[in-house]
């Protein structure tokens, strides 16, 4: 015996207002041209961009011939706290730790 799912129906007020976000493919490539734009012009530092950019990237890939530099005093420990996904404990152990550090 298959059984099958019940189909919730929607109501016509709220499919109107789901109907503004389905995009077809037409606009969906339009609004991607147009953040790689906005990105560009973000990345350019050009006036205008709706996106601020910092221009980062990694020049090349890591071969073994790279120097370490401490970015920490050696007596600074640190401990991995791991956290259950949407348990928030992880920002809360940030806000603590920041509030002690008195950052």
């Amino acid at each position: 015996m298959i059984r099958r799912k019940a189909m919730k129906v929607i109501p016509p007020e709220v499919e109107e207002y789901l109907q503004m976000f389905r995009l077809d493919r037409a606009k969906l490539q339009e609004i991607s041209e147009k953040v790689e734009q906005q990105m560009k012009l973000g990345l350019a530092q050009t006036k205008g961009s709706s996106i601020a950019m910092l221009p980062s990237y990694v020049p090349a890939l890591p071969d073994g011939t790279e120097k370490l530099e401490e970015l920490t005093p050696i007596t600074m420990k640190f401990e991995l706290v791991p956290a259950d996904e949407g348990s928030c404990q992880g920002a809360a152990l940030i806000a603590a730790v920041a509030e002690r550090l008195q950052l």
